[in-house]
């Protein structure tokens, strides 16, 4: 019925074309919708067939090869699925006809059947919540006659003594009044969810990941190029356009760089990914399905991060231009920098995932082995917590009441206690944050193991709650820490990175006493004057 319809809204509107030869081209936009949305309708009719041939096929092929099932019927299986696709193939291409671009013709017709069964998905999908909504409606409806009897049997036993049929009644009622209640309390929810589909959109940030690798970036450079000016004055090779003599600052520079850009690559991934996401999307919403296409307002914020994201990737190939490569043997940096840092990035987030698989093997195998160690049942740094909120209240308590007054409107606190306190408070926080670093990275290595381990029985229950109320309050004293820090400085940059700063202080912490101690045990190992061996004097 579906190919009979589509079939005569084709010949309707092409019996209006007085051509010879008679292609797409000749459609008007309004015709070539609505032969998308026939054709559509056409492939939903086959989508339920095709789902069923592609689970039974294999079965039928085996059970005919085993006698399982007789000729007849395989042949009459068989008939039915050359049919089928003959159908496919005919629809596809109907699709590749209707395609308004030559170039995105054979991209129709190979996606029109994927966009067809993502269509039947949603549509099943929305008739479950329509049948569930119907549900309820019935529930409710009979709820009220439920009432509505009881009422009307009080009523005729009016002046009667009561006994357990007022008894019965009341508790009918009742049941019923609950039922109504209950329904209609949870009918909101339902509701919310996906009556009709729409796109979702992504949240972007509002800054660029790499904004602080960029100010560290800036701010060395200068530093270099003062440095520089300062000590070649007097041969006249100033100015902040000259290139840097070839010394480790300069290496530095490419080092901090190159961080820049692998900051930036995770957002430019999920850009390309996004606008993959809005193409197909535009697609699905030509065959029929209106309501899951981007709006303009989308298409306006993917670009403008978009935008933001190519002047930032500009910048960086005009900084590595300028830097040039330590040896002078590589003129055009700029272009080189990027594949550089993708296959960077690449390969530290392989090792990373590696990594992380390892220590989820650890894990699983401590617990299955009554090994492991506990996580902490109360969350480390209560004592920087409670310095920070004294030093706050200390400060907010001396300040004038103008300057409460400020800080009450929106006014940055950093902007009314001045540079000394801003720095007591700064300092202050991260102290808070240093404490929480080392369980933050035990979570992110650790955590994924011993929710497996809960699944598979190893953890008793007990602890496994502790570990999950563990989880939600360090996430609670996270988002406490990037509030503060946005309080302090009125700056969402130094909101979103502060963690970040953190574990980076941190590591560079670690690194330092790492080192320290190497320094030492050499030191240890290595003889002593007084043990070297005598030289021999002929």
């Amino acid at each position: 019925e579906k190919i009979i319809i589509s079939e005569e809204l084709k010949e309707k509107i092409l019996n209006k074309i007085e051509y010879d030869e008679i292609s797409s081209d000749m459609l008007s936009d309004d015709e070539r919708m609505k032969l998308r949305h026939a054709l559509m309708d056409r492939c939903q009719s086959h989508v339920v067939w095709l789902l069923r041939l592609e689970r039974e096929q294999r079965s039928m092929d085996r059970m005919s090869r085993r006698g399982m099932v007789s000729a007849a019927d395989y042949a009459a299986f068989s008939h039915f699925a050359e049919l089928l696709d003959a159908e496919v193939n005919e629809v596809r291409a109907e699709a590749a006809w209707l395609s308004d671009d030559e170039a995105k013709s054979r991209q129709a017709a190979e996606e029109i059947w994927r966009i067809a069964v993502q269509i039947w998905h949603q549509r099943q999908q929305q008739q479950q919540v329509s049948q569930q909504d119907q549900l309820k409606e019935k529930e409710k409806l009979e709820g009220k006659k439920a009432q509505a009897r009881a009422a009307q049997a009080k009523k005729s036993l009016k002046g009667l003594k009561g006994g357990f049929l007022d008894n019965a009644n009341k508790k009918e009622t009742k049941s019923s009044i609950a039922t109504t209640k209950k329904n209609n309390d949870t009918a909101g929810p339902q509701e919310k969810q996906k009556k009709e589909q729409r796109f979702q959109t992504t949240q972007w940030p509002p800054i660029l990941p790499n904004a602080r690798q960029r100010e560290i970036y800036e701010r060395m450079k200068k530093d270099a190029i003062e440095t520089h000016n300062k000590t070649s004055s007097s041969s006249g090779n100033t100015g902040k356009n000259y290139h840097l003599p070839e010394n480790d600052i300069k290496q530095q520079l490419r080092q901090v760089l190159m961080e820049r850009c692998q900051a930036l690559i995770p957002l430019l991934r999920a850009i390309d990914a996004e606008k993959e996401r809005y193409r197909a999307a535009v697609d699905r919403s030509r065959w029929g399905s209106e309501n899951l296409a981007p709006t303009a307002e989308d298409w306006g914020r993917l670009e403008q991060i978009g935008n933001l994201a190519a002047t930032e990737r500009r910048l960086v190939e005009e900084e590595a231009d300028w830097l040039g490569d330590r040896e002078g043997k590589v003129t055009n940096m700029g272009e080189q920098i990027w594949s550089m840092a993708y296959q960077s990035y690449m390969e530290q987030r392989g090792a990373a995932e590696k990594h992380k698989q390892n220590e989820t093997k650890r894990v699983l195998q401590a617990y299955a082995a009554g090994n492991a160690k506990p996580w902490p049942k109360q969350l480390p740094g209560a004592k920087q917590r409670e310095d920070y909120e004294r030093l706050k209240s200390s400060f907010l308590n001396n300040l004038s009441s103008s300057s409460q007054a400020a800080i009450i409107q929106g006014k940055p606190v950093a902007q009314v206690i001045g540079a000394d306190g801003t720095k007591q408070f700064r300092s202050a926080l991260m102290l808070r944050c240093q404490q929480l670093v080392p369980l933050i990275i035990r979570l992110d290595l650790e955590a994924r193991g011993t929710h497996m381990a809960a699944e598979k029985g190893h953890v008793p229950e007990n602890e496994y709650q502790q570990f999950k109320q563990l989880e939600d309050t360090v996430k609670h004293e996270m988002q406490l820490v990037k509030q503060e820090a946005a309080w302090i400085s009125g700056d969402a940059n130094t909101a979103e990175h502060i963690w970040q700063m953190a574990i980076h202080l941190y590591n560079q912490r670690r690194a330092e006493i790492a080192k320290q101690l190497e320094i030492k045990r050499q030191q240890a190992q290595a003889p002593s004057p007084s043990q070297a061996p005598a030289q021999v004097v002929d």
